[in-house]
């Protein structure tokens, strides 16, 4: 893979290691400013393939780090979430409607505001093609309520979405602008990041990120 390749949001900044399972690059995400660590391997040749290209398998080692803060990518002691190694079930086979459960891990801050803490709760998700709408319905602090519901897009190329919100949060004009992109494995787990960045009026600022993992447990007749 060549330094400077785009796929989707990611630009190829670096190459760290190559084996037989593939090569691991560090990328930029061109939207949010985002450094990851990601493996590629080589896509499984299908018959029916209309546009057979490799894709990029996102193996979330991810910690965010933003280009205005100089925060470590890795500290020794974190603990780095694992994503099975497989390939994301086709696109027209997604169906991300109904009630998942979420958790959140290595939460951080940036700014002068409090730190976050890991969550869990449950959320709703309605597809609709590529539409997407998540809500938060338990384990999230929602004050306002908006805060807590998200629209956005699924890409069927990449099999992940992306969805955001942006809500005055106080009475002083003060806006939180957040997002949550994830990749969808299947219709039982999708895992990815989210971030949230407060802006009030006088320039003061400051970002929480974190991983988060949705999981949910389909009777076989629903999969």
């Amino acid at each position: 893979m060549m330094i400077g390749t785009t796929l989707g949001h990611y630009r190829i900044v670096e190459k760290i290691g190559e084996g037989g399972m593939g090569e691991v690059c560090l990328a930029v995400d061109a939207v949010l400013d985002w450094r990851i660590f990601f493996k590629l391997k080589p896509r499984r040749r299908r018959p029916l393939m209309k546009k057979p290209v490799m894709r990029a398998l996102v193996v979330i080692f991810m910690i965010a780090v933003f280009v205005t803060f100089s925060t470590p990518l890795f500290a020794q002691d974190d603990g780095i979430p694992l994503v099975p190694l497989v390939d994301p079930i086709p696109f027209e086979d997604l169906d991300l409607n109904g009630i998942w459960n979420f958790r959140t891990t290595q939460p951080t801050v940036s700014g002068v505001c409090p730190a976050g803490t890991a969550v869990a709760g449950t959320a709703a998700i309605t597809q609709n093609g590529n539409a997407v709408t998540l809500k938060y319905v338990s384990g999230a602090k929602c004050n306002p309520p908006a805060v807590c519901s998200y629209d956005g897009t699924l890409d069927e190329e990449e099999n992940q979405f992306v969805v955001a919100n942006s809500v005055t949060v106080d009475g002083e004009g003060g806006t939180v602008s957040s997002a949550i992109r994830l990749t969808v494995y299947n219709n039982e787990l999708a895992s990815g990041n989210g971030t949230n960045h407060y802006v009030h009026p006088k320039g003061f600022e400051c970002r929480w990120n974190m991983n988060v993992v949705f999981t949910r447990e389909l009777e076989e007749d629903e999969e």
